[in-house]
């Protein structure tokens, strides 16, 4: 039942349009895996406490700043993937709802064409 399930998922996916889906989303090992395809990790610069401790200032002042600028990086990194993985899951909840509704439609349009109505005499 849930590889049935995980199938629906994926081919729901398939037809979520593509403005609205940015990630990749793969099955692995029975899993579902999710990966931005919109945002860029950055560099990851040296490491501070890597420098030996008779580096110059100035060599220890360009790798803080460094650091300090990855750390900055990072965190739009996050919100974009953060952010990318919202508006997929949205996408996707949203489509699997729509797709529900359609189904609950037809059944109740099978159900009301086999109805009892009384014949009229007039």
């Amino acid at each position: 039942m849930r590889a049935i399930l995980t199938l629906m998922v994926l081919g729901l996916l398939a037809v979520v349009p593509h403005a609205a889906k940015a990630g990749t989303l793969t099955l692995n090992n029975g899993q579902a895996v999710w990966q931005s395809t919109k945002c860029t990790e950055p560099v990851q610069p040296p490491s501070v406490a890597a420098l030996a401790s008779e580096s110059h200032a100035g060599m220890m002042n360009d790798t803080a700043a460094q650091y300090h600028t990855y750390v900055a990086a990072m965190q739009e990194y996050m919100n974009c993937v953060s952010n990318e993985g919202q508006n997929d899951a949205t996408a996707t909840s949203d489509a699997i709802v729509k797709s529900a509704q359609v189904v609950i439609d037809q059944a109740n349009a099978k159900v009301n064409a086999l109805a009892v109505r009384p014949k009229s005499n007039h």
